[in-house]
């Protein structure tokens, strides 16, 4: 890869996914040169991630993105070659990703993202996600208790969370088609997987390799 050729990779996910984390553990390993990747420079909002660290090393969660104050969030690295690869983590409070699909609306900020960045990370984290009704299946009670939550505040229409994802991704793509660019490289990442019901200490990799194939 020449030097020259810079890498944008996007990482996206609803609020309270772990995308801050994610990012502020990502820098204080570019920090210690523990990877392949090393800083080319300072970052912007420097104080911001150096704070975040900080609280991680006193076993204290990341604040989360005040209301209102949204900006992209750089990680200006480079791969042992020289070649520069950016990690973009667009940092936001609220449901603004959300309202993307649910508005069916993509602003000019997320479509410069889309278009900019040849690699998407999307993270979801399970865990804030209940399964919808499946009343088929389920005993009454369960059903009255689901609809119970739904009366107190939850949207009955909001999309379940892989439904959102796929139509989220389709409406980035979307974006980068109209101005010829090809589809970017997809990593998709269950965030908090210690969150989910029956999880231990199997790694994510070996517990999805040892499931079950379709009958």
């Amino acid at each position: 890869m020449s030097a020259a050729a810079n890498t944008q990779v996007l990482m996206l996910g609803l609020a309270g996914s772990g995308k801050t984390t994610l990012l502020i553990q990502l820098f204080g390993r570019l920090q210690a040169n523990s990877g392949a990747l090393r800083l080319r420079e300072s970052p912007r909002n420097l104080a911001r991630l150096e704070a975040g660290l900080a609280r991680l090393n006193q076993g204290l969660p990341v604040q989360h993105t005040p209301t209102g104050d949204e900006f992209v969030q750089l990680l200006p690295a480079e791969n042992p070659v020289g070649a520069p690869t950016d990690l973009a983590v667009p940092d936001y409070s609220g449901e603004n990703l959300r309202r993307v699909v649910t508005e069916r609306r993509l602003p000019e900020r997320w479509r410069e993202l889309a278009t900019g960045s040849g690699h998407w990370v999307l993270l979801m984290r399970l865990s804030q996600h209940p399964q919808r009704p499946d009343v088929l299946s389920k005993p009454l009670g369960t059903l009255v208790v689901e609809a119970q939550r739904t009366a107190k505040g939850e949207d009955p229409d909001q999309l379940p969370l892989d439904m959102w994802g796929v139509e989220l991704l389709q409406m980035l793509q979307y974006a980068r088609s109209e101005i010829g660019r090809p589809r970017p490289r997809l990593s998709l990442v269950i965030s908090c997987w210690d969150e989910l019901e029956g999880a231990d200490a199997t790694p994510p990799r070996a517990t999805c390799a040892g499931a079950p194939g379709p009958a």
